[in-house]
């Protein structure tokens, strides 16, 4: 088998594994990168396979699974050199194979979460379109960038804008259980509304019911990481601040906007504002709101241009109390 036939294989099975053309991109050895968000990547995977951190092109080909036209770092690189080295020095059996078929499967896993809630993964049932008591079973909610979506996602989809983030309600590939880490997800359009005959905010009643009973916020001190608190059941003080996520890590930064959720953070801070910043995809860093929220966003911007993040946005966003604001804006 010859690289390019190799190339090919791995090709269509990815797209045997569900991944789109448009949500794959093969970079070529030598690839020299324009965008800063391009210059990690490359030192990244320069770094991390072949241990050069001098070249600023890419060593060798490399083919990128995620939404690469983006300014996120989420995607998933697949060292077709590496392993074709691997494939060819097994004389191509089946069993070196079926090692690096896992290993696309893990890459496609890795990326469901993120692909799904950046475009739509295929069309609704017959039998969630007609009986709204299926779908509400599973009904989720998936964070997006509310700028970058609003020609796109936003244009047909149920959501709710809290600064930067839009909330969208989505139909999971199967009911949400507590062992969920990876959920593929639809999108619920806002014309179905009509099939259904439930209001909108029905929809996103079931859809954060469903949130909170299988994966509740949980609180960690940044101060005492062997502490972790159920935000809506226990009692804690914010300190110097926590990390917020969910306890099975999917669509994480939804649960900053369960209900009672932020009051419930909002009390913690003393009963007053508190800032909150996405660490990643999965946790969110909650502090109290300052004088100096300027330097401290300041700062996070420094520190997001070392080290991005595939996060739905890196705005510092605030709670007054009342109202979910951007930094800097009223």
């Amino acid at each position: 088998m010859t690289y390019d036939e190799f190339v090919d294989r791995i090709s269509i099975t990815l797209s045997d594994l569900g991944v789109s053309d448009d949500d794959m991109q093969f970079l070529p050895k030598g690839f020299k990168p324009e965008k800063h968000i391009q210059k990690v990547f490359v030192d990244n995977y320069n770094r991390s396979y072949y241990s050069d951190s001098s070249s600023d092109t890419l060593i060798e080909d490399a083919l990128i699974v995620g939404k690469v036209g983006s300014d996120s770092l989420f995607v998933a690189p697949i060292p077709l050199k590496l392993y074709y080295e691997y494939y060819k020095a097994h004389n191509f059996a089946e069993s070196s194979w079926e090692m690096i078929h896992d290993n696309l499967k893990q890459t496609v896993m890795s990326q469901s979460s993120y692909l799904s809630s950046t475009s739509n993964s295929g069309p609704l049932s017959e039998d969630i379109i007609t009986n709204y008591a299926s779908a509400r079973e599973k009904m989720v909610l998936y964070p997006v960038n509310a700028v970058e979506k609003r020609e796109s996602t936003l244009h047909t989809a149920l959501y709710r804008q809290y600064g930067d983030y839009a909330i969208v309600a989505g139909i999971a590939e199967h009911t949400p259980t507590k062992e969920d880490r990876q959920l593929p997800v639809i999108e619920i359009p806002k014309k179905i509304l009509r099939s259904w005959k439930v209001s909108e905010k029905q929809v996103f009643d079931d859809a954060f019911k469903n949130m909170m009973e299988n994966y509740p916020a949980y609180a960690t001190p940044i101060t005492d990481p062997d502490s972790t608190y159920n935000v809506l059941e226990d009692t804690f003080e914010m300190g110097r601040g926590l990390i917020l996520t969910n306890n099975a890590h999917t669509f994480s930064s939804v649960s900053m906007f369960y209900p009672g959720v932020a009051e419930k953070l909002f009390a913690a801070a003393g009963n007053d504002a508190f800032a909150f910043y996405p660490m990643d995809s999965i946790h969110m860093l909650v502090f109290p709101f300052t004088k100096h929220i300027r330097a401290v966003q300041n700062k996070f911007n420094s520190l997001l241009e070392q080290y991005p993040t595939d996060a739905v946005t890196n705005r510092l966003h605030y709670f007054d109390g009342q109202h979910f604001r951007i930094s800097g804006q009223p």
